[in-house]
This record gives structure tokens, C-alpha cells and sequence, in this order.
């Protein structure tokens, strides 16, 4: 496994724990950056599974910085009409805050979205002056 990406392993630890039944009702899984270095649409398919493992019972703590990953978790929310938790780590000055909103709400601003639209703005900026 030394040669496997991360992500790999991560699916990998992931269908193991299934499979021998060690993720059930009453499980709490910590997850950290679980899309790196998946393909993008790898990051998709990791994203309903962990939707699914929730639907099961399994109580996920998730930490992503990917925008990609917190809409298709926002996408999978509002299709099928439950509640996703978002919390965000917000930084001001010196102190540190949280914010908590329901993805079935929509996406709620968040510094991820706010360095999309800011890429694309700059992608539209050279498209206008090119």
C-alpha cells in the first residue's frame, strides 16, 4: 500500500470497515481530506457513499477544504431532502468562530466559495482582456 495514493487507501480502509461490519448504527467516523488525490469523479462517488453511511447511521466528522466535496454533499442534501450539517471555522482577527448551517438549505457563504468566485472572476477578467 505504500505506492497507493491516499485517497485510494482511504476507500480502501473504508470498504474494509464495511465489509466486516465495523462502521454500523452506532459508529462515529473521523475523515480527514478524504478527496486527496482521488479523481474527480472518484471524489463523487466517496461522497455518496459517505452520504449513504450517514443514511445508515454512522455519524461522520468530515474536514475538507474542497469546495467539491462540500456541494456534492449540498447536491445529495437537497435531492434527497435531509439535513447535512456544514460547520466552518471562521477566523477573525485573533479570535475564532464557528458557523453551522444545513446544506438542505443551500450552499451557506463560506471562505470555499468565496476563492471559487474569486477564480472565476479572474478566469472572466482574461477571457475579457484576451
Amino acid at each position: 500500500m505504500s505506492q497507493t495514493a491516499e485517497g485510494i487507501k482511504k476507500v480502501g480502509i473504508l470498504t474494509t470497515l464495511i465489509r466486516n461490519g465495523n462502521l454500523n448504527k452506532n459508529t462515529i467516523l473521523f475523515i480527514d481530506e478524504p478527496e486527496t488525490n482521488l479523481h474527480p469523479l472518484a471524489v463523487f462517488e466517496l461522497v455518496k457513499m459517505l452520504f449513504e453511511l450517514s443514511n445508515a447511521g454512522v455519524q461522520i466528522f468530515l474536514a475538507t477544504h474542497s469546495y467539491f466535496v462540500v456541494k456534492q454533499f449540498e447536491l445529495l442534501a437537497r435531492r434527497h431532502d435531509e439535513s447535512v450539517q456544514l460547520t466552518s471555522l471562521i477566523r477573525q482577527e485573533k479570535a475564532i468562530s464557528l458557523a453551522s448551517d444545513s446544506l438542505l438549505n443551500g450552499m451557506p457563504e463560506n471562505l470555499l466559495i468565496d476563492a471559487s468566485i474569486r477564480q472565476y472572476e479572474e478566469s472572466v477578467r482574461l477571457d475579457i482582456q484576451g
